[in-house]
């Protein structure tokens, strides 16, 4: 289990990574983006089936970064795609819409 991701994210700099996520699942998100740690936790859901989860967060990171989002929101839109995801057993992937209304349903969000 991962204790740490801080001690993680600084060993893979050294070793030569220059930007990166670690995806915690239930726990969220950390990133090192410009030598800058951001962190993000997920959003609160019934969780009711994982397939997929991981995928739909990478999707929404590329989104992000495609539309040059800060990286401390990118992680907070991506953790509330992937706990639209999970939240559900059919219509499970999230549009742009499903999204903004998780994020603006937490009151730590700010667009």
């Amino acid at each position: 289990k991962i204790n740490d991701e801080i001690k993680i994210i600084r060993y893979l700099k050294k070793e030569g990574s220059k930007d990166l996520i670690i995806k915690m699942g239930k726990q969220g998100a950390t990133a090192c983006i410009d030598n800058k740690i951001f962190k993000s936790e997920t959003f609160p859901a019934t969780r009711l089936d994982s397939t997929g989860a991981g995928d739909t967060f990478d999707a929404a990171v590329v989104y992000g970064i495609a539309n040059k989002i800060p990286p401390e929101k990118i992680l907070k839109i991506a953790n509330a795609a992937s706990t639209f995801l999970v939240s559900r057993f059919e219509n499970r992937f999230p549009t742009i819409k499903d999204i903004n209304k998780i994020l603006l349903n937490n009151s730590t969000f700010s667009p």
